[in-house]
This record gives structure tokens, sequence and C-alpha cells, in this order.
């Protein structure tokens, strides 16, 4: 499933509130994936996000990154409308900087395993 939307905003904040990062008016590509690894299931999500960035949320999400033991939870605004995942760990993040037209694209990529029943 992948849908391509434009101008909308995001937040990835933890569960106990400490950490949140918004991202407005910027491109999102999203990617939803799951996979069957056994009696889990592994929910991957992938976001592409273009356009203009400051070195402040660069630095946000990396930040976001070097905290492992954190869950995170995603909302994604959708006019008025809201996507939310949970439980999520950030296990990928790359950056890309085209200085020539200064645009960039960077993705990050959250993920969550689900068991399932017996």
């Amino acid at each position: 499933m992948e849908n391509i939307m434009g101008k909308e905003n995001i937040k990835i904040y933890s569960y106990d509130g400490s950490i949140e990062l918004k991202l407005k008016n910027v491109n999102i590509k999203f990617k939803n994936s799951s996979i069957d690894v056994g009696r889990e299931y592994s929910n991957s999500i992938d976001i592409t996000l273009e356009g203009y960035c400051d070195y402040d949320i660069i630095k946000k999400i990396t930040g976001l990154k070097e905290k492992v033991d954190n869950y995170y939870k995603i909302d994604m605004y959708f006019g008025n409308e809201i996507m939310s995942y949970n439980k999520l760990r950030i296990f990928n993040f790359s950056f890309e900087y085209d200085s020539k037209n200064n645009s960039f694209s960077y993705t990050i990529g959250l993920s969550a395993k689900t068991r399932t029943p017996n």
C-alpha cells in the first residue's frame, strides 16, 4: 500500500511525551508493509519527506533514532482525517541533500512486531 500526499503534516512522539517532532508543509511518500515472520508480523512504515528542511529538524530526527529503547507513535494528518500507528521503533534514517537545487529528501523507517495468538 503506497500513498502519495502533498503538503501534509506528520507528528512523531514518544509514549511518555518527552520527545516530539512535528513536520509541516512537506511532501510525504508513505509505504506500509507487513511481513509474516513465524508467529509474529513485522509491520514496517517508510516515510519519505521532500522539500525544505533546516538543520535542527535533521538533528531531532537523528536524536530520535539514537534513543533505541524508545517506542514511538506516529500521527499523519490528511485534512480532517488522522492516520495513527503505535509502538514503533525507528530502525532506519537516510538523508540526501541536493545543494544545486537547495532541496532535500529523507526517509524515516519505523517498525513494530505484532505477536499472533496461538
